[in-house]
């Protein structure tokens, strides 16, 4: 997967690396009202954003697989991905798989509820529904 990086350095885009690229990404997150445990984050190796668009890119050493434990379900990150940042969602999402029943289902989105804590993992739906949080 390629990202327009060299369009978004000229769109001014904000760089990060390594351990500066952890801090900043959580300020980031926080700043759009997301929960920091979202997407994963290990082992950073560079963070992008263009502020003017809200699209971000993250670049992690290696393809990251986490199983949701309390809902049975696997996702998985690859190394990189990237998106546009929106109050509470993350838009036209890249990079990430959700599994259901065997079957892939790409994410488009992903978004924190309104009103929510950020305590309960939420849904990425497959592009033509919206996203929604997951049952108890």
């Amino acid at each position: 997967m390629r990202f327009p990086k060299d369009m978004a350095k000229r769109e001014g885009a904000i760089v990060k690396k390594g351990k500066e690229a952890l801090k900043w990404i959580i300020s980031l997150y926080e700043q759009y009202g997301l929960p920091v445990g979202l997407l994963p984050f290990q082992e950073l190796i560079e963070v992008g954003y263009v502020e003017r668009t809200g699209y971000m890119w993250v670049v992690q050493e290696k393809r990251i697989e986490h199983k949701f434990k309390m809902i049975g379900k696997l996702a998985i990150y690859d190394a990189e991905m990237s998106g546009y940042l929106e109050k509470k969602r993350i838009r036209k999402l890249k990079g990430m798989k959700a599994r259901e029943l065997g079957i892939d289902a790409r994410s488009s989105s992903t978004t924190r509820p309104l009103g929510s804590s950020g305590s309960k993992p939420l849904a990425a739906s497959p592009s033509p529904s919206p996203s929604r949080p997951l049952p108890p």
